[in-house]
């Protein structure tokens, strides 16, 4: 079936007829992509859903005309009407762009390298010995005592280790097992203060703790986590801005074709341009997409039932006929999430030109792995998809989905992006843990949970840059209500941020996150 004929099946089981005018624009359509692309019969069920939606809420009746086809999707008709060559941004010319500045600090693609099962005791040595580095760094924590050689009878100590195990006791108190390099110990926590401190740290991360000995048993006084210190972020010289988006989700049937393509035309200056927004797009020069731009294949059982499109190789097109229409004075990065194709474990390399071979040849569009680190402009910006978020927050008391920078800062506390190990997030064994957060970053960026959320934690701004998929079967079950087509636009000069909504076609405002 051509997905003509499967839009005319699509429009009459919602009770509609498709003017000849309206088929012809289609048929034209689909003949110009087919010429410039080479894609056979694109899908047009999104478009027609979207018209019907819109007819909908006009009640202007019963047939979808042409001219509801260039209403629901403006942005691809013009496609249709006028020579494949995209728009001037109206707004940047070319003597005006201003240049890029980009810096890739760090990209796991090309430093990775997986060993057997044997190579889990090399990866928790360093992080171990990177987190104890860092921990040393304080004036507090000089003075570290190996596990092996603490007396265990009397006086104060400072041990430094991962957290194997925490268990409440019959005192009433929680039993803290901790290793290094040297041996393990348990140490107890009786205080109200120390008990409260072991409920802040997550298991396999490294801290270091100071306590008294006495009768044999360490009793906890203090827990000091490695955290990122009080600094002064660095900011961009001048005034540019940087977009962050993830989790596009394209192939779901739940993926919001037209938030996204509203927000495609904001993008390229030609629709929903307040005189506010004048200034952002005179100095708008970046976009981070934090992965999960496809839903992808088998990536959750009976998945085929949710997608609109069951080629992974169609999927990766589909985000290519997006993101090709971003002007090309934007810098585009884009990294990989659960639902992509390539590794699941983290860190995952970028997304294989074999899949997504459109993309890798855009020539403002550069392929990272998960986490990366991004100079720009002078600005840290560290991306991560989010993937141990779910574990953080399944076992930290008071944290919930609709607050996520919460658990981002739980990450910045451990300096780790994924320190739960053996839960839902799967961790590779590697010679080198690529995931301590080594360097302190002036943005932490992620997504994967699907809601949004914004907040300082000293130094560093923290995004949660939400989703473009409605809610899913899987999150209605566990209470999750996603806040998509949300935009974050970040000043580099300032670290402000304004929200941009493209949810509703009659309003693209500025919108808090919180």
């Amino acid at each position: 079936m051509s997905s003509v004929q499967k839009a005319l099946e699509i429009a009459l089981g919602f009770g509609y007829q498709i003017d000849p005018s309206a088929l012809k624009l289609l048929v034209k359509l689909g003949e110009k992509r087919c010429k410039k692309t080479g894609e056979a019969d694109p899908s047009f069920e999104a478009i027609i859903k979207e018209a019907i939606a819109l007819k909908g809420k006009s009640q202007s009746g019963l047939t979808i005309q042409s001219r509801d086809l260039k209403e629901a999707f403006p942005i691809i008709f013009d496609f249709v009407d006028t020579p494949i060559v995209l728009p001037e941004d109206p707004v940047q010319t070319e003597g005006n762009f201003l240049k890029s500045d980009v810096e890739v600090v760090k990209d796991p693609s090309g430093d990775i390298q997986p060993t057997g099962i044997e190579g889990f005791a090399q990866l928790f040595k360093s992080r171990y010995d990177k987190i104890l580095h860092i921990l040393m760094e304080r004036p507090e924590a000089r003075q570290i005592t190996k596990i092996s050689k603490v007396n265990m009878e009397k006086g104060n100590v400072k041990i430094a280790g991962l957290v194997f195990g925490k268990r409440p006791t019959k005192s009433g108190g929680i039993e803290v097992t901790l290793d290094d390099d040297s041996g393990r110990t348990t140490v107890l926590a009786l205080s109200q203060d120390a008990k409260r401190s072991v409920g802040e740290i997550t298991l396999d991360q490294c801290v270091m703790v100071e306590a008294e000995a006495s009768q044999g048993r360490l009793l906890v006084k203090n827990i000091m986590q490695p955290d990122i210190p009080s600094k002064l972020a660095s900011t961009s010289k001048k005034s540019v801005y940087v977009i962050l988006l993830s989790d596009l989700h394209i192939g779901s049937d739940k993926f919001l074709e037209g938030a996204f393509m509203r927000f495609l035309e904001w993008v390229g200056g030609r629709s929903g341009i307040s005189e506010e927004d004048q200034e952002i797009m005179r100095r708008l020069k970046y976009v981070v997409i934090g992965g999960d731009v496809v839903d992808g294949v088998g990536v959750f059982p009976n998945q085929e039932f949710e997608l609109s499109e069951q080629n992974i190789f169609k999927q990766y097109e589909m985000v290519y006929e997006k993101l090709r229409l971003v002007p090309k004075h934007l810098q585009m990065f884009v990294i990989p999430g659960n639902h992509d194709a390539t590794r699941q474990a983290l860190p995952q390399p970028m997304i294989p030109k074999k899949y997504a071979e459109s993309l890798h040849k855009l020539e403002n569009l550069k392929m990272l792995g998960d986490p990366c680190l991004l100079k720009l402009d002078g600005v840290l910006i560290l991306s991560y998809h989010g993937r141990s978020l779910d574990d953080v927050l399944a076992t930290t008391p008071g944290l919930s989905y609709e607050k996520p920078e919460e658990a981002m800062k739980v990450l910045l506390r451990a300096r780790h992006l994924a320190p739960i190990f053996g839960h839902r997030t799967p961790i590779a064994p590697e010679t080198e843990d690529h995931l301590v957060i080594d360097v302190v970053p002036d943005i932490f960026h992620a997504g994967h949970v699907h809601t949004v959320g914004q907040d300082r934690y000293k130094s560093t701004l923290i995004i949660n840059s939400g989703t473009w998929q409605a809610q899913t079967g899987y999150q209605a079950n566990l209470g999750i209500s996603p806040r998509p087509g949300l935009v974050p636009i970040v000043n580099l000069s300032t670290l402000d941020v304004v929200w941009k909504d493209f949810l509703t076609s009659s309003s693209i405002n500025s919108r808090q996150a919180g």
